[in-house]
Order: structure tokens, then sequence, then C-alpha cells
């Protein structure tokens, strides 16, 4: 699988490189198609960490409710900079920075019930 990916970065970059000058729309949609592509040959190994995770979780309730937003926290995190880096490469810095800005309130937001369960967590100790 890594030599697939690797194949399709190269395959990519090369033939982003050499429509840049000619045709920089076509170039834009050539790298967000290889990146499209890199993603879709890596989401099975996500799959298999995500059931991993799970499984592990089942064991207890508590890492269960705190292991799902968690994960959800990592896809908004990964989602986010790849939409900012693909704005970025295609000349739209500003917008990254807004995409990024967002994400991170984002995940702010969701990680608010788990340091609420981390404080109760705590405040029951003491």
């Amino acid at each position: 699988m890594l030599i697939k990916i690797i194949g399709i970065g190269l395959a990519t970059v090369f033939i982003s490189s050499i429509l840049k000058s000619t045709k920089p729309e076509i170039s834009i949609l050539i790298n967000m198609a290889g990146s499209v592509l890199i993603l879709c040959l890596i989401f099975p190994s996500l799959k298999d960490i995500l059931d991993v995770c799970l499984a592990f979780a089942d064991d207890s309730d508590l890492i269960k409710s705190m292991l799902l937003p968690v994960i959800k926290i990592v896809g908004v995190s990964f989602l986010t900079e790849f939409v900012a880096d693909t704005l970025e490469e295609s000349g739209n810095k500003n917008m990254a920075n807004r995409i990024v800005f967002a994400g991170k309130i984002i995940i702010l937001v969701m990680c608010l019930p788990i340091i609420k369960t981390l404080f109760k967590s705590l405040f029951e100790i003491l």
C-alpha cells in the first residue's frame, strides 16, 4: 500500500508541476484528485484502527464515552488540515487560515464534554 501511495504522490506532483505553468486550474484539480486517491487508500487502515480502539473501549463505559469524542476530534483535525492544505496550495492562504481557526473552535467545543467529565471525576476523588 505504501508503494501505491508514494507512486500516486509522485505522479501527482510530476503531472501537477508540468501543468502548473500552462494550466494552473487543472494543476489544482490534479492535486486534489491525487489527495483523494491517497485518502481512499488510507481509509481501510483507519477503519482497522477504529475497530481496535472500539474493541478496547468495550471493556469500560467510561473509556468508551471518552474515546468516541476523541476519535471525532482527530477526524475533525485531519479533515481541517486536508482542506486547509488544499486551499493554501491553490493560493487561498487567507481562507485556509480561516478554516484552521474554525477547526480549532470546533475541536474546542467537542472537548468540553471530556473536560467536564475529567473535572467531575477529579472532584469525586477529592
